[in-house]
């Protein structure tokens, strides 16, 4: 099963199922379409726990042995099962399958049911000991205190390098949308830019983001003590709208369901004798 970029984007963008995600003009990954509702599609429950010891071909996560999670959202209820918190985000069955990814997570908006993040996790797991990595000069510095915990570097690995392949492949995809590089947005190891369509009051923005971390986690820093311990690093991929907007738009849809809990929204205006 040795697996090379070509085969993935083949696998992302050429299959029969991919087609009418061609034909969409929206920002996508794996055939899902920011903005769109999370209505059209299929809720799953996302993996933890996986086996690192025991995995397959190529080092891949063997995900039928992985653990469902029985903590996350209730899609039906539109609450987490844990609390009586909104449902803000979970896993999905993508419209475009892909075998060589999992955990298809999406965010959407807590009124409108709207996504605005796409990510999905790389299976290949890239092992590397604390100590094959903390000795990059470009850190070796930063790493030389009195501190307990160390921060490792992927500079230079084949993880890092997987992760600039993947990015560059999604990067091209959304240009092929009408999608311009805007700006690179990364400050550490990871592959992030904003891509930008459109002019004024028609201008959209999205960022693309691709970084290999401990388990996906975003994390690279480890207790000294673990220097010796053999990590598992994973590439995570990503697209979102852009990140102040969001935000913005989070909050104000926020505001207005515990407004509408209060029966404090306003009816539609009578305009008779207004006009």
């Amino acid at each position: 099963m040795k697996k090379i970029i070509g085969v993935i984007i083949i696998n992302l963008f050429l299959s029969n199922n991919a087609f009418a995600s061609l034909l969409s003009r929206s920002p996508s990954m794996f055939g899902v379409e920011l903005m769109s509702s999370i209505s059209n599609y299929k809720q799953t429950k996302c993996l933890i726990n996986h086996n690192y010891n025991n995995l397959g071909l190529d080092n891949f996560i063997l995900t039928q042995y992985s653990t469902k999670d029985t903590t996350g959202p209730n899609w039906s209820n539109w609450i987490y099962t844990n609390s009586k918190l909104p449902v803000s985000e979970g896993c999905i069955n993508p419209k475009v399958e892909n075998d060589d990814f999992f955990n298809f997570h999406v965010k959407i908006f807590p009124k409108t049911k709207e996504i605005y993040e796409i990510s999905a996790i790389y299976k290949k797991v890239y092992k590397y000991k604390g100590t094959e990595l903390e000795n990059n000069l470009l850190f070796q510095d930063l790493n030389n205190t009195t501190s307990d915990s160390v921060f490792l570097s992927v500079r230079n690995t084949e993880c890092q390098a997987m992760a600039g392949k993947i990015f560059k492949v999604i990067e091209r995809s959304q240009k092929k949308k009408g999608f311009k590089k805007g700006y690179g947005k990364s400050f550490d190891e990871s592959f992030k830019s904003v891509l930008i369509k459109g002019k004024n009051k028609y201008k959209k923005e999205i960022e693309v983001s691709s970084s290999c971390s401990i388990r996906a986690n975003n994390n690279k820093t480890i207790a000294k003590k673990d220097l010796n311990y053999s990590w598992p690093f994973l590439v995570k991929v990503s697209i979102a709208l852009e990140e102040y907007s969001t935000q913005k738009r989070i909050k104000a849809e926020k505001k207005l369901l515990k407004e509408i809990e209060r029966g404090n929204t306003n009816p539609d205006i009578n305009t008779k004798g207004l006009e």
